[in-house]
């Protein structure tokens, strides 16, 4: 039987990574798979994945037609997630859809741990970080650690590495490393500095952020930001959601370095009444979604100040992206 993983490309997608090798022997997996959104246009991915008897995803669905679509063929399919896009498969066989774990958490606790019995607590405090970083919890106490670990993550990368597992080799090194040996989960002195200097990176992508901000209104009247990203989005975001007396109702990164511009990031309040899957093209979580538009629709929404993104439910087609506001800020 062929058996295939199927994972995100962040830190929650990683930690399904780190454990079928941790536990390769034991879960049998064949081959990695690690996708972004909209990978179900992908027809040659389909085909591939189609050749396996059984496909686990984590922190990763499918749609419920490709689902229904593999089972018929015989395909066992299992979806470990807990991002919107999931819920339609709430309930169907092998399909656990949790908003209040990650896709990491929810992936050990419902396929991995019955398959592998006992294991080290340093496993639990691993996937605790991401559990907290990857829902946002900032007010956990882990909060601060969580932080410092995709701080760590982002350090490590090899970002010219072409394959999503490459870019991350030294980090899983280092994270398996830890597992097997650790006692518990403790930073070394050289991520110790990393830490130190992505803090420092993080105040001058917030300072851009604050200078490139535009402040605008859309047409149900929640105002909100946009601002120009060359990375640390969710610390900028955070930090104008939270650290600022804008109140906004939700901010958007256009993310302008190199080859990234047209891929556009939002971010909502947690606990607010705004999602950011309502909006536009955006998929993801409900505080924090992504989406991709073309250079040219990127430069004309930065630049033009009457222009928001219409809601999901308003859209004729992919292409009815925007609405023109006459009361453009504030």
């Amino acid at each position: 039987m062929k058996k295939a993983l199927v994972s995100h490309v962040d830190l929650d997608g990683l930690g399904p990574i780190v454990l079928e090798i941790l536990y390769r022997k034991l879960l049998g997996f064949d081959k990695v798979f690690n996708i972004d959104y909209g990978w179900e246009e992908d027809h040659e991915l389909i085909t591939e994945l189609s050749q396996f008897n059984e496909i686990v995803f984590a922190d990763m669905c499918c749609s419920e037609m490709q689902y229904s679509w593999w089972k018929t063929t015989g395909i066992r399919v299992w979806v470990f997630d807990h991002h919107e896009t999931a819920k339609p498969l709430t309930g169907m066989p092998d399909c656990v859809v949790d908003m209040e774990r990650c896709g990491t958490k929810i992936f050990f606790d419902g396929y991995v741990k019955p398959l592998i019995g006992r294991y080290r607590p340093i496993v639990d405090d691993f996937i605790d970080l991401i559990n907290v970083y990857d829902l946002w919890r900032f007010e956990d106490p882990l909060w601060g650690k969580a932080l410092d670990l995709n701080r760590v993550m982002y350090k490590y990368a090899a970002w010219n590495a072409e394959k999503f597992t490459d870019k991350h080799d030294r980090f899983i090194i280092s994270i398996l490393r830890r597992l097997e040996n650790d006692a518990e989960f403790k930073f070394t002195p050289t991520e110790l500095r990393y830490i130190e200097e992505a803090k420092e990176k993080e105040e001058d992508a917030f300072q851009r952020a604050k200078e490139t901000l535009k402040i605008r209104r859309d047409h149900w009247g929640r105002k909100f930001g946009v601002f120009l990203a060359w990375g640390k989005i969710s610390i900028s975001a955070s930090r104008l959601l939270y650290d600022t007396d804008e109140n906004f109702d939700y901010v958007i990164a256009v993310q302008d370095y190199r080859d990234e511009f047209g891929k556009l990031s939002v971010r909502s309040r947690r606990g607010g009444d705004f999602y950011c899957t309502d909006l536009g093209i955006f998929g993801g979580h409900i505080e924090a979604s992504g989406g991709q538009i073309t250079p040219e629709q990127a430069k004309t929404f930065y630049e033009d100040d009457c222009l928001c993104f219409k809601y999901k439910r308003e859209m004729k087609n992919e292409q009815d992206l925007f609405m023109r506001m006459e009361n453009k800020t504030r």
